[in-house]
């Protein structure tokens, strides 16, 4: 079952629009931090009371549960009606991340605008954000693809029951791109390659293709890791893993082998949620022939 919200100003008969449906509505209370469609809407203009309108709405369609992560393009009014909605939520500018090159180059470190970006370094500098997942998306340009894809079913010249009805449409397409990706997962076969079979076989069986290729690429590099044991703390193991080629540089995972969660601090699992070639480094020690079930979301 399809739903709209819609408003208009009676003077102009300009208005607002936000579309979601049955499914979409299911899919959030599961996938908030994922990369999905949950709702899409047109908007008359990008005032403060506008974005209101549609946090308020998102909000209340989705049973008062907000989003996990906001990526902007660092407009002030939405990040300011975002605080007002959905307080304490994690909001991302996009900003290039070439900042500090930029200070020193141009030597503007007593500039007033580069000041206050930097004042906002928790919101787009990487290093504040490697623990936090955005499904890939760290600027509103990598949205552009979607946008474009929403384009081919509206336009301009659309009533609004064609326009809900194409929406519909928009929706019902991409839903159906998903169903092709995962009709491939289950029925084709994965090719072994790694030399660490088991491992990458459990990776086959748990995620889709396109993801399973980005698991079986950290497979892959474990060959060329060095794991040195460091000390046990209780029941919790302490790995150094490096590059054979770079002593220098050394990741410290941590294993327990009471509940069989492993962490590392390079925070790919946080970032992208998909186990490192760190972390299969020590299940390569440790033995495992499977991966575990805590580093695989239930999707």
């Amino acid at each position: 079952m399809a739903m709209a919200r819609y408003s208009y100003t009676p003077e102009d008969r300009l208005g607002n629009l936000f579309w979601v449906d049955g499914l979409s509505r299911a899919d959030y209370q599961l996938f908030r931090n994922a990369n999905l469609y949950f709702g899409l809407a047109v908007l008359e203009d990008e005032s403060g009371s506008t974005y209101t309108w549609l946090l308020k709405n998102f909000l209340d369609i989705m049973l008062g549960k907000s989003p996990t992560v906001v990526v902007t393009d660092g407009d002030e009014g939405m990040k300011e009606e975002f605080k007002k909605c959905m307080y304490g939520k994690w909001h991302l500018d996009e900003f290039k991340l070439r900042w500090a090159k930029m200070v020193d180059t141009f030597g503007l470190q007593n500039n007033g605008w580069v000041n206050i970006q930097y004042a906002r370094k928790e919101n787009w500098a990487s290093s504040y954000l490697m623990d936090k997942f955005f499904a890939g998306f760290r600027t509103t340009s990598q949205c552009e693809g979607i946008n474009n894809y929403v384009k081919i079913f509206i336009n301009s010249r659309h009533c609004l029951l064609n326009l809900v009805t194409n929406l519909e449409r928009v929706v019902r397409d991409y839903r159906n791109n998903e169903m092709v990706a995962q009709f491939k997962t289950i029925y084709g076969e994965a090719v072994l390659t790694t030399g660490l079979t088991n491992l990458e076989h459990s990776a086959a069986e748990a995620y889709m293709k396109e993801i399973y290729g980005l698991v079986k690429k950290e497979i892959q590099v474990v060959v060329a890791l060095e794991l040195i044991k460091d000390r046990s703390i209780s029941t919790t193991l302490i790995y150094k893993v490096y590059h054979n080629e770079n002593r220098d540089r050394l990741y410290t995972v941590m294993y327990d082998r009471n509940d069989k969660n492993i962490k590392c601090e390079c925070k790919r699992w946080n970032s992208e949620e998909i186990p490192c070639r760190h972390m299969f480094c020590v299940m390569k020690q440790e033995g495992y022939k499977e991966i575990p079930e805590k580093l695989i979301l239930k999707r």
